[in-house]
């Protein structure tokens, strides 16, 4: 029998193996890298290896080709996107079946998506490392995936739902997120060496002499606009995260705002000055967003978690 090239036989499949779970796993991936020889370091094997995984995969799906190689790029075939979908539809069903089978047994497991801003690592006050431990030791069985990235970023992929939680600065509320306030961070406005303002600070700057200089800031300024009134802020860089602005602002040629924390190395260092007084320093929620659909089990204890670790002083919340 002959078969167009959309066409496949009827699938000899039969039951769903443990080896076809495993093609399937790697054509997602390979999929997700967009080629073989992405995906070569992600699966830690070689790409003629994946090559006769994914022709393993297509004989025990019924002969049907799964995608394109050639000088076009990688490219899926119609009938490798009917793969994919369902794949993906396969593995949130197993997930949803280990979360119900732990829910049964009073056991927390399956993945918890967490997302976090950069340049937090540094900062004493967050509670994410202690609950991570604490996650660790009490739900052994719940697998913590985490990423580091921007705010926005962070926010869009919490609403799209590959994130469950994402630990950022408090900014303007919006509505389909729940805010858990968890700790606040000192911060201000900082020069690099070479700038103008850097070896000749005097006492007390005003507003209008730092309003002179462009800053390096991220879109939406909030954090500025503490401190400066946002109509005259002049923004000679942008930046997606703190450690752009940091690396920006180290130039000598343009302000930004840092958490103090993260600026101490650089001002022992002599790299860094800040612009000092009250008028130029801030102090920023940290909150833990979530979205407001009712969370799970695991979300609840991790939540509770990070509120138990939030240190107690001058920067809690």
């Amino acid at each position: 029998m002959n078969l167009s090239p959309g066409t496949v036989s009827p699938s000899p499949l039969g039951q769903v193996a443990e080896k076809d779970l495993r093609y399937l796993r790697i054509y997602k991936t390979v999929v997700e890298a967009g080629g073989f020889a992405a995906a070569e370091g992600l699966l830690g094997t070689s790409r003629s290896t994946i090559s006769v995984q994914i022709r393993a995969l297509e004989e025990r799906l019924g002969g049907g080709k799964l995608c394109q190689r050639g000088r076009k790029g990688f490219e899926l075939t119609a009938f490798g996107d009917v793969v994919y979908q369902s794949t993906l539809e396969l593995f949130d069903h197993l997930e949803h079946f280990r979360k119900q089978v732990g829910k049964g047994l009073s056991v927390l497991s399956g993945q918890l998506q967490i997302g976090v801003v950069d340049n937090t690592i540094d900062d004493p006050v967050c509670p994410l490392q202690p609950a991570l431990c604490d996650l660790a030791h009490n739900m052994p069985e719940v697998i913590p995936s985490l990423q580091v990235d921007g705010c926005a970023v962070l926010e869009k992929e919490l609403k799209n739902g590959t994130l469950d939680v994402a630990i950022v600065p408090m900014s303007k509320k919006t509505s389909g997120f729940n805010y858990t306030p968890l700790y606040s961070v000192e911060q201000q406005i900082y020069c690099g060496e070479g700038h103008p303002l850097f070896s000749a600070l005097p006492d007390s700057l005003t507003v209008e002499q730092v309003l002179c200089y462009p800053f390096a800031a991220t879109p939406c300024l909030s954090q500025l606009e503490m401190m400066l009134p946002a109509s005259g802020i002049k923004v000679g860089a942008n930046a997606e995260n703190m450690e752009a602005i940091a690396t920006l602002v180290l130039t000598g040629r343009y302000l930004g705002c840092l958490p103090v924390a993260m600026a101490k190395r650089f001002v022992q260092e002599g790299r860094l000055k800040p612009l000092g007084g009250e008028r130029f320093t801030n102090y920023v929620q940290f909150t833990a967003l979530t979205r407001t659909e009712q969370p799970t089990a695991e979300l609840k204890a991790f939540l509770k978690a990070l509120q138990s670790f939030v240190a107690v002083g001058d920067y809690a919340a």
